[in-house]
């Protein structure tokens, strides 16, 4: 049975009938939770499109957004004193057999197929994965080591809803290159 969605509805409430989400399990991948550094809480409900590639992600795998705050008080104006303040909070919450895979501007940059690979070879060999994406100053020395991958998104330097957006897309891709659904095209 078609059901048809009213050209008025909204992107998110059109989610519910796109075609991959009738067909996807919860099966073969590792869950991921996606730590970012930002002032306000990042709700899915107010950026729509990252919303719709987060549900779209979470029948492949369970999702976990984690907002840290990035700024301490009295540091402001101390940009490496924020930093690490912001570092040490991440590396507190990320787990230590997570594959832990940080985003960061000068990192390593991969297509989407060579993505998809890393993420189904770190889902056979991790109990999960941490992916790390900085605040407004980067990430910090000891979360770049602790990385187990540095990965770009861009050369260029993102605003952090616009990195997690292109993240949370390439992260839907791989997911659905993996299962062979009709959404990458070569």
């Amino acid at each position: 049975m078609q059901v048809r969605v009213p050209p008025h509805a909204s992107a998110l409430s059109r989610l519910r009938w796109h075609p991959s989400l009738t067909t996807a399990k919860l099966d073969g991948f590792k869950p991921v939770r996606l730590f970012t550094v930002s002032k306000r809480k990042n709700r899915l409900e107010n950026d729509e499109l990252s919303a719709i590639y987060f549900k779209r992600c979470s029948f492949f795998s369970p999702l976990e957004e984690i907002c840290l705050r990035p700024n301490p008080k009295n540091v402001a104006d101390n940009a490496a004193l924020q930093k690490s303040h912001e570092g040490s909070a991440l590396l507190a919450k990320i787990r230590k057999a997570d594959f832990c895979i940080a985003l960061h501007e000068k990192g390593k940059s991969l297509d989407s197929l060579k993505f998809a690979q890393l993420m189904q070879s770190v889902s056979e060999t991790h109990d999960g994965i941490s992916i790390v994406i900085g605040g407004p100053y980067g990430l910090s020395e000891p979360v770049l080591d602790r990385a187990d991958v540095i990965l770009s998104v861009s050369p260029m330097t993102l605003n952090h809803r616009v990195a997690r957006l292109l993240l949370l897309e390439q992260l839907y891709r791989s997911y659905t290159i993996n299962k062979n659904q009709k959404y990458h095209h070569e």
